[in-house]
């Protein structure tokens, strides 16, 4: 294979971590469950992170390796390596599906979230670290929003 085909895979796969085709993949694997729980708790999630994840790069603005030029907020947020939304999307379908102990979708949102943070290294949108925090961030969320619906009592 050669560097062009090398690009095109992993823009492929980089594609998978975009929020319209998580949510997508993840409906299709809640309608298998028929479970409309983990559902609205999926959304609560991956919304939260995305407000969290633009405030993060608006505040604590870092380049990208290969540096994006912005003129707006919209641009900058985009133009931002920390944190790597895309991975953190995919590491949260990962953490919902073992909390949830879907342990067959676990592996496969395991291997997604490896795959999907691999593209953002090789493309240099991400450092390693961008994604690495990402996981610490993002688990955060997760349980956050765990233990908000444990409390009041959405998950029983």
């Amino acid at each position: 294979m050669n560097f062009k085909n090398n690009q095109r895979f992993w823009k492929f796969v980089t594609f998978f971590g975009s929020i319209g085709i998580i949510f997508l993949i993840f409906l299709l694997w809640i309608l298998a469950w028929k479970s409309h729980k983990i559902l609205i708790f999926t959304i609560a999630v991956l919304i939260l992170e995305d407000i969290i994840g633009g405030l993060i790069k608006l505040t604590f603005f870092k380049h990208r390796p290969i540096p994006q030029s912005f003129s707006n907020i919209i641009q900058k947020i985009d133009a931002g390596s920390f944190p790597s939304i895309h991975s953190a999307r995919s590491f949260s379908l990962f953490l919902i599906s073992c909390i949830f102990a879907i342990w067959p979708y676990c592996i496969v949102f395991l291997i997604f979230w490896i795959l999907i943070a691999l593209s953002r290294v090789y493309l240099s949108k991400h450092f390693w670290i961008d994604i690495l925090g990402w996981v610490l961030l993002s688990t955060s969320v997760v349980f956050l929003i765990y233990l908000i619906a444990s409390y009041s009592t959405f998950l029983t």
